[in-house]
């Protein structure tokens, strides 16, 4: 096992005082505060004895750019996070007015339309148990084979996405023989 790194030796500090003090967690946490807080005040008083240095001068002429680009790398993250949540929201919520229309009747659906607002008097099973088990709104029973409609789905599906593939590949040999035509020999 190698040496122990920065943070390895700083959890070590921070459990002996743990051990001596006879802490609960909280007081580790204040420890491993007062251990970082007081290896700041040291390399702070060692800056200001070597601040006119030209080496300390290059090393934090240097510092500047690598922390505006931590900074920004972390706006951007925060701003990115807010984008895809907005963007999650958005592609949600229509999904979600579409799940709640399935709970009301067709008539319903004309008179509110596709709203975000459940009324819960209006809601009911009645268009699932049609799908599942053929049972109309009237309470009538018309069979049906939903999984057959499934099956039908799919095989429109492979179909399409077959002939697609199969012209798409065709297309793209037909634009890479035009385009040799047109190149010169080297």
């Amino acid at each position: 096992m190698g040496p122990p790194d920065a943070a390895g030796r700083l959890n070590t500090m921070v459990g002996f005082i743990y051990d001596a003090l006879g802490t609960n967690a909280h007081g580790t946490a204040s420890a491993a505060a007062l251990i970082l807080f007081v290896i700041i005040l040291i390399v702070a008083k060692c800056y200001e004895k070597f601040k006119e240095s030209k080496i300390v001068k290059g090393c934090m002429t240097g510092l500047k750019p690598a922390v505006v680009g931590l900074i920004a790398n972390a706006v951007l993250n925060v701003l990115m996070t807010v984008f895809f949540i907005v963007l999650c929201i958005v592609f949600l919520i229509p999904l979600y007015a579409l799940v709640l229309g399935t709970f009301k009747g067709g008539a319903e659906q004309f008179v509110s339309g596709l709203n975000l607002s459940p009324t819960w008097d209006k809601l009911h099973l009645k268009a699932w148990k049609y799908l599942f088990l053929g049972i109309q709104s009237d309470g009538t029973l018309n069979p049906h084979d939903y999984f057959i409609w499934y099956k039908n789905s799919l095989i429109i599906s492979g179909t399409v996405m077959a002939a697609v593939m199969l012209l798409s590949t065709m297309m793209a040999f037909a634009l890479t023989l035009t385009c040799l035509l047109y190149t010169s020999p080297s």
